[in-house]
């Protein structure tokens, strides 16, 4: 039977909200940044489908701690673990995603998705 490895550690939003040591990496796709819950104001977004170390080390040192977030919490786990076989050390996973982000009424910014509806009209 074969297990993921899991050396990463889930926070839940009020647990990643009370850290302000972390850096926010969301690898939701654009369209999901558009059509779903905002995202945390100041994340870095590096969609999984194209998440690769160049990527993630031009923007986050390995000495950053480091939260991974999707829309639920299972894609931004896979990137977890993709850290991990980069050599990251201190890497966490939002327990729940960006809905259960929202559905704690916690801070967003939509900022896409305003430049988005403006550039439809």
């Amino acid at each position: 039977m074969f297990y993921m490895r899991k050396d990463y550690e889930d926070l839940t939003p009020a647990q990643a909200r009370c850290r302000n040591d972390l850096t926010y990496v969301d690898v939701r796709e654009p369209d999901e940044r558009v059509t779903g819950p905002c995202h945390v104001e100041g994340s870095v977004s590096i969609p999984l489908s194209e998440l690769t170390r160049d990527k993630i080390e031009a923007k986050v040192s390995h000495e950053t701690p480091v939260l991974m977030i999707c829309r639920s919490g299972r894609r931004s786990a896979r990137a977890a673990e993709m850290l991990l076989e980069w050599g990251y050390q201190k890497v966490h996973n939002l327990e729940g995603g960006m809905m259960s982000w929202a559905e704690q009424r916690l801070p967003t910014t939509c900022r896409e998705k305003q430049q988005s509806e403006t550039q439809a009209a």
